[in-house]
């Protein structure tokens, strides 16, 4: 028992055991009633966090309630009410309710099992109409309200709740009914301590938008707030731009002829310094434009990441104005984390999308962590890759462009040794991802010249590399050279797919063929280099061993302790000599015999 009070976490894979029997539903009634077995802690721990309010309702008298099973595992159960409720109902909720402090996120809870079990609307309006306290959570610290659930959110709402989450919908009836307007204007009276508010509302409800402007301004700690899929109106972002605890945020700006003009929505903030303590900004926009015009009435120098979601790809003069803006603004020495990412259309022009080196040269003056560009084409070569390695050494991921399949219309100027100086100057890398040429090596050339084919550089941390639709010849000579850089390199991804990949209405076109064997190639580096990086990880500069195509030649002497192998490159001389241990695995791979 003392282990259970120490480790939630333990408690937490009994309750997956205990609920994993969808058929039941009187799991947690037996939990409740054997509680003081588990002693306190245990028993806060679980009802800290509980995913739907049906779970509450097995604590009615049992014949108060019935549960209507779902014909499959995946359907959810709906619980509903027998009779109407009385006071004497909620003896046994009282005894949990304060326990509870988070509502709503299902996956966090330990009673995950029971996330399928949800209310009906009729059981909802018996819990709203005759509720016997207007808040049933009184210590309530966070709600995560599903679309359902948005118009009854009022009896959760406590003066401990600090963060609300309301997914709306692009429902207007529920961003319209009644109760859902006097509970947002009721939030400031109810919870003076919220600094979360999140609202996901796909509907253009005028309704609803002036119930949210006349809510922001009397929300004093507000720290974090989002509203993705509304365009923001002038009234919120004046309110917002004057806030001095604002930190996180995350709106949708559109720009129109109207109302929504650049000029009648920024207006004031380009008066004077607004938003003056952000620390991550996420806009969702039409046009790149949009967000430079934006970003102009940021004043934060505190600012540390920057996402930006636009609908359409940036041509390279808007891009590079963005980037421009950025290097210019106050958080230039801050801003750590950077991602854009635009809905990529193939059918679009790209002539006149490609980010070139020159378009992304002004990032070289940022200190970057993470640079996420997706969407569009970009086109940069080794140098440039050097260049960003040199100038951002506290890299972690580079992600550019390699999540669309761009095709041999747009071939990539950057190779695969471009990944070396990531090794070299960025000691935390672990995610490189972008288009790259893999023939790039010569029969005996990189032996040869440098020793090793990563020059002698190499990391241990795992890698993770995303190649998108590069193209791949020789997977060994792939292999050989990541598991020489890389030797932990942990996954590889690609966009090559098989026939199994195909959607259920597409063709097996006459490429398929030949993407598959691209497909299969990436997984052959993947097991190649793994095997490879056993014998290079106990290797020395001096004695290095490439097993490669490159060369052909080979004389295998078997002893008790190792192989000593005799290889002749076919274009140089003189021959190599040296000697290395094989594992099996490796032996099976290159089918190599016990003798040769």
């Amino acid at each position: 028992m003392k282990l259970i009070n120490r480790d939630p976490e333990l408690l937490r894979e009994i309750c997956a055991i205990l609920v994993s029997d969808h058929k039941s539903w009187h799991t947690l009634p037996a939990l409740a009633r054997t509680g003081k077995a588990f002693f306190e802690p245990a028993v806060n721990t679980l009802w800290r966090i509980i995913p739907s309010l049906s779970i509450l309702f097995f604590l009615f008298p049992a014949d108060a309630w019935t549960v209507e099973m779902g014909q499959r595992y995946w359907h959810t159960h709906r619980v509903s009410l027998r009779r109407a409720l009385v006071p004497a109902d909620f003896a046994r909720f009282h005894i949990y309710a304060h326990r509870i402090k988070v509502f709503g996120d299902a996956w966090a809870s330990p009673l995950i099992g029971l996330r399928k079990y949800m209310l009906s609307r009729e059981a909802l309006e018996a819990l709203y109409n005759y509720r016997p306290t207007p808040c049933l959570l009184p210590d309530l610290r966070q709600v995560h309200a599903c679309q359902g659930v948005v118009p009854f959110l009022s009896v959760l709402l406590g003066s401990h709740v600090e963060s609300v989450t309301m997914l709306v919908g692009c429902s207007v009836r529920i961003a319209e009914d009644p109760r859902t307007l006097r509970m947002l204007s009721s939030i400031p009276r109810k919870c003076p301590r919220l600094s979360q508010l999140q609202v996901s509302c796909g509907s253009e409800s005028k309704k609803f938008m002036d119930a949210t402007a006349g809510l922001c301004p009397a929300l004093t700690k507000l720290v974090d707030f989002a509203m993705p899929y509304t365009p923001i109106t002038a009234a919120v972002l004046d309110t917002l731009a004057t806030s001095l605890r604002l930190k996180f945020l995350h709106i949708f700006v559109e720009l129109d002829d109207g109302p929504q003009s650049c000029e009648a929505l920024f207006a004031h903030s380009l008066a004077v310094p607004s938003f003056t303590k952000l620390k991550e900004l996420t806009i969702n926009v039409e046009n790149i434009e949009h967000a430079t015009r934006f970003l102009a009435c940021v004043s934060s120098s505190r600012l540390c990441a920057l996402h930006v979601n636009c609908r359409t790809p940036p041509s390279a003069q808007e891009a590079e104005a963005l980037f421009d803006a950025l290097r210019s603004h106050p958080s230039r020495q801050s801003l750590y984390s950077l991602r854009v990412d635009a809905f990529h259309d193939p059918s679009m022009d790209m002539s006149t999308r490609w980010l070139t080196n020159e378009t992304l040269r002004p990032l070289l003056e940022l200190r970057l962590q993470l640079l996420t560009l997706m969407g569009f084409l970009v086109d940069v070569d080794d140098s440039m890759l050097e260049s960003m390695a040199r100038a951002w050494p506290e890299l972690h991921c580079l992600s550019m462009a390699e999540g669309e399949r761009w095709g041999t219309a747009h071939p990539p100027r950057a190779t695969i040794l471009g990944i070396i100086p990531f090794i070299e100057h960025c000691p935390d890398i672990e995610v490189i991802g972008y288009r790259m040429q893999t023939d790039v090596f010569r029969s005996g050339d990189v032996c040869r010249t440098h020793g090793r084919p990563g020059r002698g550089v190499t990391t241990h941390r795992a890698i993770e590399l995303n190649v998108g639709d590069s193209r791949i010849h020789d997977s060994i000579e792939v292999a050989s050279f990541l598991s020489d850089v890389a030797p932990e390199l942990c996954h590889i991804s690609n966009m090559w797919r098989t026939r199994d990949d195909l959607d259920y209405d597409e063709e097996m076109g006459p490429d398929m063929i030949a993407e598959e064997d691209m497909h299969y190639k990436w997984q052959e580096v993947r097991q190649y280099s793994e095997h490879f990086a056993l014998p290079l990880a106990r290797s020395s500069p001096d004695c290095w061993e490439l097993i490669s195509r490159t060369y052909r030649h080979t004389l295998l002497i078997r002893n008790p302790i190792s192989y000593t192998a005799i290889i002749a490159d076919e274009t140089t001389s003189p021959t190599f000599y040296f000697s290395v241990k094989l594992t099996p695995s490796i032996s099976s791979i290159l089918s190599i015999p016990d003798v040769v």
